[in-house]
């Protein structure tokens, strides 16, 4: 489990282990989000929010375990992700409703910001994480959420914002990886549709081929590693490469939208 992911769970753990009513029902959730048993995690949120005369934080506590638990649960196919999706934004919603405390409003935040942006409604993934940045009392999360909404601009083409954003996220929190990756991302004015990657140049040329025939003008360039990388684009906003994307899915599954 990543260090970030623990830091969390743990801060959680802390957080419930002050409020007296419902106790158990809250700890027996905390520890199943912990094992990462989430399916428990949602049966034991629903146990305590189902309980009389529960005090509106408790309640909001449950609610953001609840959400947490719906965006980690493993889906057997696209319909059920986006299900899971749904139930944590419904969830993180009716969190915000009870009340929560100014750390745990922060957190719910960034937990729906999250959600939305899985969800491509990055209007509210950007208003959500600018409310969670200033809220949430998780310092190590902040530079991602500084990231996370210079990404949110960039996909909306408010690209001069976002260059202003990822920016800020180099001087505010320099040699942390949210920094490099915002310095990578800085300067987007395009999108293009990474197909395939290639470590022999000599394999991509059936790929090259079956683009052409899809009406495709593919592009070949070398990546860090030296490997190629063919792609098409490129696209003048993020809503024109999804369509891209889509078309070629069908015979290229893992293409994937770049930068």
């Amino acid at each position: 489990m990543p260090t970030a992911c623990r830091a969390v769970i743990l801060s959680l753990i802390l957080l419930l282990s002050g409020c007296p009513t419902h106790q158990k029902d809250l700890d027996a959730a905390s520890d199943a989000f912990a094992a990462r048993d989430y399916r428990r995690t949602i049966d034991q949120t629903q146990k305590t929010l189902a309980a009389p005369n529960l005090a509106r934080e408790d309640a909001a506590a449950a609610l953001y375990l609840q959400g947490r638990a719906y965006e980690e649960a493993n889906a057997s196919g696209e319909a059920e992700k986006l299900a899971n999706l749904a139930a944590a934004r419904r969830a993180y919603v009716d969190a915000l409703s009870r009340g929560p405390s100014a750390g745990l409003e922060g957190r719910i935040h960034g937990g729906l910001a999250n959600v939305a942006y899985h969800q491509e409604d990055y209007e509210t993934a950007l208003s959500q994480w600018t409310s969670a940045y200033d809220k949430i009392d998780l310092p190590d999360q902040k530079p991602w959420i500084l990231y996370r909404i210079g990404l949110s601009q960039q996909r909306l083409g408010r690209f001069d914002q976002a260059d202003r954003t990822l920016a800020d996220v180099q001087k505010n929190f320099p040699g942390t990886e949210p920094a490099r990756r915002a310095k990578e991302k800085q300067g987007t004015r395009q999108f293009y549709v990474q197909v395939a990657v290639f470590s022999q140049a000599s394999l991509a040329g059936k790929t090259v081929d079956s683009l052409k025939r899809m009406g495709q003008l593919p592009l070949q360039s070398l990546d860090s590693q030296g490997r190629t990388v063919i792609s098409v684009g490129p696209t003048a906003n993020w809503a024109a490469a999804r369509q891209l994307q889509m078309r070629i899915s069908p015979q290229y599954p893992d293409a994937l939208i770049v930068p």
